[in-house]
């Protein structure tokens, strides 16, 4: 868990660098297309304005790696929703997870060596007239969910 300002605007400046340096092709998934595009602006901030951000990682050759850690987050989210508390899946780090130079700061933090970062949460005050989370059903987009 990071509340250290200091540490989220290095992530973000980090995020940034290594997002506006990547090629941006048409057949990349939406969000990633618009990570490059809003880093090469410079107006690019991966985990918003919240004043927590949760990286979670797990090890790089484990299979279930991105399962478990997905699984992990939305317990904090479901957590975070009971305390009153925003939160917002954030799978930008996983995009990075090979980039030299935040790994590099990112073992700084205590990250392992076999270990990637594989998702994040951010955490904070819904941006909402009450500050509380929204608690109404929302229409679905994205992906099609379907139940068998």
């Amino acid at each position: 868990m990071i509340s250290d300002a200091a540490v989220i605007a290095k992530l973000k400046e980090l995020a940034q660098s290594a997002f506006a340096a990547m090629e941006l092709r048409e057949d990349l998934y939406k969000s990633l297309k618009n990570s490059i595009t809003l880093s090469r602006k410079g107006n690019y901030s991966f985990c918003y304005t919240a004043p927590v951000l949760i990286v979670v990682a797990n090890k790089k050759e484990y299979g279930n790696n991105m399962a478990d850690v997905a699984c992990a987050v939305e317990n904090m989210m479901l957590a975070a929703k009971e305390l009153d508390l925003g939160s917002c899946y954030i799978n930008q780090l996983k995009w990075l997870n090979e980039d030299p130079t935040l790994l590099e700061y990112l073992r700084g933090l205590g990250l392992k060596e076999d270990e990637r970062v594989y998702a994040s949460v951010a955490i904070g005050y819904a941006d909402t007239e009450s500050g509380l989370p929204n608690r109404a059903e929302t229409p679905r987009t994205g992906n099609e969910v379907v139940f068998v």
